[in-house]
């Protein structure tokens, strides 16, 4: 449990520090997996103190995490707000489900990373222009922020024009970081 407060209070002093200097923090990582065989969920879950809803072939469990377990084993997990953090709310899982790590079949893939900042200027959004590599999308009458993606980098920032952003799509911490170096080095020349 120590260990986990630690972890915690890492995160906290990062998310800090990345916060005064407007780098992006993590906010939420979606992941996947794969249990082995067939799961019967209302006998596996019956005594859960876990938020849980049915449906017709899966059910979704809010406890520490939010999961959607399917009963063929496919589970989606997210709300899990670090990296860090993602081996811990498979196990979590495995322990509502009251199975050993033995039921995995293979290890999780992260399959989406939020993350957030804010740039120390307004942005005016309409001004910004593409450069090679550089794709913008700017609906105004449809959605109040600017989406940037550039070739090569995974992910895309919505960029609000208040300087806070928004990277998704990304499946690692380097893919954030990318993202956000890329947008911000645009950003200077603008």
């Amino acid at each position: 449990m120590a260990a986990a407060v630690c972890t915690a209070a890492a995160a906290d002093a990062a998310a800090a520090a990345a916060v005064a200097t407007g780098e992006p923090v993590i906010r939420n990582c979606k992941i996947s997996f794969r249990l082995s065989g067939e799961i019967d969920l209302p006998r596996r879950l019956q005594r859960t103190a876990s938020s849980i809803k049915y449906f017709h072939n899966f059910a979704v469990i809010r406890s520490n995490f939010v999961y959607t377990v399917f009963m063929s084993g496919f589970v989606n997990a997210t709300k899990i707000g670090t990296l860090a953090d993602c081996s811990r709310a498979v196990d979590h899982l495995l322990s509502i489900l009251d199975v050993g790590r033995d039921a995995l079949q293979g290890a999780f893939s992260v399959d989406n990373i939020t993350a957030a900042g804010h740039f120390p200027m307004r942005i005016r959004l309409s001004a910004v222009k593409t450069i090679p590599g550089m794709h913008v999308r700017f609906k105004p009458d449809r959605f109040a922020g600017l989406s940037i993606r550039f070739d090569n980098v995974r992910g895309t920032i919505i960029v609000f024009k208040s300087g806070s952003y928004t990277i998704v799509g990304a499946k690692t911490a380097d893919d954030v970081n990318r993202a956000f170096c890329r947008v911000e080095e645009y950003l200077q020349t603008y």
